[in-house]
C-alpha cells in the first residue's frame, strides 16, 4: 500500500502478541480459560519478571530426538483421532514450547521407505500417510548426524539416532524400539510425553495463568491505592467523604439485618469468599498434578548424561536455522533455565568463548551460524576467486577516480 509516495511494510508480530490474540479469541468464542498453549505467553512473562530482578522459576524445555518408530506411532495416532483439530501429546507439548523435536537426516528417508508397509499393516491409505508426514515433518529439525564416541546399540541402523543425541546433547530419544531403549542412550517411550508431560503442561498453564492474573490484580490494586492516597493528600476533604460513605454503608447493613436477617453486603462477601475458595482449590489441584507429572518425567530422564554448553548452543542454532547473535543465543538458553547459565554477564562470556573455540560455528553477516545447518551458510570463495574479486574492485575504483578528475587545459606553448 502506497501512502504519501512511500511503501509501508507490515510490522512482524512477536510471539507474545500472537499468543495474546489467540487467548483473547478463545475466551470470546467461549473456549476454555486455560490451555497448554498459554505457556508460550507465560514464558515471556516469566522472562519479563526475571529481567526485573523478580525471582520466578523458569519453565523447562526438552530437546528430544524422534526415531522412526515414534514418528510412525504419531501418524497412527493422528489417523485414529475423531476430531480433525486434535493433537498428539508431542504436537501439543511442542506447540506450547516445552519440547523441541530433532532428528538425523536418516529419519526422513527411513520413514518414507516404511510408509507403504506401515499402510498395509495399519490399514491406513498410503497417500494420507505421505501427506501427514509432510506436515508433521515441519515440526522436526533434521541435521546430519556425525559419528560419535561412547555410543553402542544392538542394531546398527539405530546408530544415527544415537549419534544425533550425542552431538546436540538431547535430553532423550523418544522411541518404541527395544534396542534403543536398552542401549547406552537416554531414551523413553512416547507414553511419557502423552501422559505425564502433557499433564504437566496443562496443569502448569492453569497455575501460572491464575498466578499471573492474581499478580496483575495486585499490581493494579496497588496503583489504584497509591493514586487514591495522592488524591487524599491533595484534597483532604476526600477523607471525610470516605468516612461518611463507610458510615452510611454500615447503617444500611444494620437496617437490612434488622428487617430481613441478612444484608446485601454480607451476601456479596459470602459469594466472594466461595469463589475465592473454589479458585484456590482449583489452583492447589493443578499444582499437585503439575508436580506429579514433572516428577514422572524426571524419573524417565534419570539416565540423562551431563550436557555441555556447546551442545546446547548447537541445538539452539539448529532449531532456529538462521544466524543468531550472542544475545539471542543467551536469551534462548536462559528461557529454559539450564544449570549451565548463571548470571547474565558470566553466561554471555561463556557463550562467546564456546562460539569462538568451536570450528563448527562461524560468524556470518550479523550473527553466528552452525556448519550443521548448510542452508544458512554462504559458500566460501577460493583464494583465486578472492584475488580476482579484489583486482576487479581496485580496477573499478581507479577508473572512477580517473573519470572524476577534470582534464587540464593545455598551455599556449603546447598549443603552439
Amino acid at each position: 500500500m502506497v501512502v504519501g509516495g512511500g511503501t509501508s511494510k507490515a510490522k512482524k508480530r512477536t510471539r507474545v502478541e500472537e499468543a495474546s490474540e489467540a487467548y483473547s479469541q478463545r475466551l470470546n468464542a467461549g473456549g476454555p480459560a486455560h490451555m497448554s498453549d498459554d505457556l508460550v505467553l507465560l514464558r515471556d512473562i516469566i522472562e519479563w519478571a526475571n529481567a526485573r530482578k523478580m525471582s520466578v522459576e523458569r519453565l523447562p524445555r526438552l530437546n528430544l530426538i524422534i526415531d522412526t518408530s515414534c514418528a510412525l506411532q504419531e501418524l497412527d495416532r493422528r489417523f485414529r483421532f475423531q476430531k480433525p483439530d486434535a493433537r498428539t501429546g508431542l504436537e501439543e507439548t511442542e506447540a506450547c514450547g516445552l519440547v523441541r523435536m530433532f532428528g538425523p537426516d536418516f529419519l526422513d528417508q527411513e520413514v518414507r521407505a516404511k510408509l507403504p508397509s506401515f499402510s498395509v499393516k495399519r490399514k491406513i491409505p498410503v497417500d494420507w500417510l505421505r501427506a501427514a508426514w509432510d506436515t508433521y515433518r515441519q515440526r522436526i529439525r533434521l541435521f546430519p548426524a556425525r559419528r560419535a564416541a561412547n555410543v553402542s546399540v544392538r542394531d546398527v541402523e539405530d546408530l544415527p539416532f544415537l549419534y544425533a543425541q550425542e552431538l546436540i546433547g538431547a535430553d532423550a530419544i523418544v522411541t518404541a524400539d527395544k534396542d534403543i531403549l536398552e542401549s547406552t542412550a537416554s531414551a523413553f517411550t512416547p507414553n511419557v510425553i502423552h501422559d505425564p508431560l502433557r499433564t504437566y503442561a496443562r496443569s502448569k498453564a492453569v497455575t501460572l495463568m491464575m498466578g499471573t492474573q492474581t499478580m496483575g490484580g495486585v499490581l493494579v490494586s496497588g496503583e489504584a491505592i497509591k493514586g487514591l492516597v495522592d488524591q487524599v493528600r491533595k484534597r483532604p476533604w476526600l477523607a471525610l467523604l470516605g468516612v461518611g460513605l463507610f458510615g452510611a454503608l454500615a447503617y444500611w447493613d444494620k437496617k437490612q439485618m434488622e428487617q430481613n436477617g441478612t444484608s446485601t453486603l454480607r451476601e456479596a462477601w459470602r459469594l466472594g469468599t466461595a469463589v475465592t475458595k473454589a479458585a484456590f482449590e482449583k489452583y492447589r489441584a493443578a499444582a499437585q498434578d503439575a508436580t506429579a507429572g514433572w516428577a514422572k518425567v524426571e524419573e524417565a530422564l534419570r539416565a540423562r548424561p551431563p550436557i555441555s554448553l556447546t551442545q546446547r548452543i548447537l541445538a539452539t542454532c539448529i532449531w532456529h536455522g538462521r544466524a543468531l547473535t550472542e544475545r539471542e543465543i543467551h536469551r534462548d538458553l536462559a528461557e529454559a533455565g539450564y544449570r549451565e547459565m548463571t548470571t547474565r554477564a558470566a553466561s554471555q562470556a561463556e557463550i562467546s568463548g564456546a562460539l569462538n573455540a568451536d570450528l563448527r560455528f562461524r560468524f556470518q553477516g550479523n550473527g553466528w551460524v552452525c556448519s550443521l545447518v548448510p542452508e544458512v551458510l554462504r559458500p566460501r570463495r577460493s583464494a583465486a576467486k578472492r584475488r580476482r574479486s579484489n583486482r576487479a574492485t581496485v580496477s573499478t575504483a581507479a577508473k572512477g577516480v580517473a573519470q572524476a578528475t577534470p582534464r587540464r587545459r593545455r598551455s599556449r606553448r603546447t598549443q603552439a
